[in-house]
């Protein structure tokens, strides 16, 4: 299971599914518990963390078969992967300060609107730039 770096919900949430059974391991990113595969490194967006998770399931091959991607339910869109069986498992709205009907609170529409943007944005800076464009996008990277 990969839980992407954020609230504490997010780890809460995926600590409960592991105890349920769902995973034999958990991926966090700069988390140092014993209990879990951790990647300590510094990340700077999803997409850095997933080519953590990459690097590190390409040390293993053999322990990873499938996958648990614990997030926000807005932040899912922009998590994929095509090597091995992801389950998205989105944290329930009542553990998080979101509502499902986004359009009516003022913290869900902001959400909403930030992921759509951070969205085409990684289409661009990941998939569909190059040159002078490509370069000038990594510098919207945070250090």
């Amino acid at each position: 299971m990969h839980v992407i770096a954020g609230d504490d919900y997010r780890r809460d949430y995926a600590l409960q599914l592991y105890q349920e059974g769902y995973a034999k391991q958990v991926f966090f990113t700069g988390v140092p518990l014993h209990v879990i595969v951790s990647d300590d490194s510094e990340v700077m967006s999803t997409y850095m963390e997933a080519e953590r998770l990459k690097e590190w399931i390409d040390k293993d091959t053999s322990a990873v078969e499938s996958m648990i991607v614990v997030n926000d339910p807005f932040h899912m869109r922009r998590v994929s992967g095509d090597q091995i069986q992801i389950h998205m498992e989105p944290v329930p709205f009542d553990r998080t300060p979101y509502q499902r009907i986004w359009w009516k609170d003022a913290l869900s529409r902001k959400s909403v609107e930030e992921e759509y943007f951070k969205f085409v944005f990684y289409l661009f800076r990941y998939k569909y730039s190059w040159g002078f464009i490509r370069h000038w996008l990594v510098s919207f990277d945070m250090h």
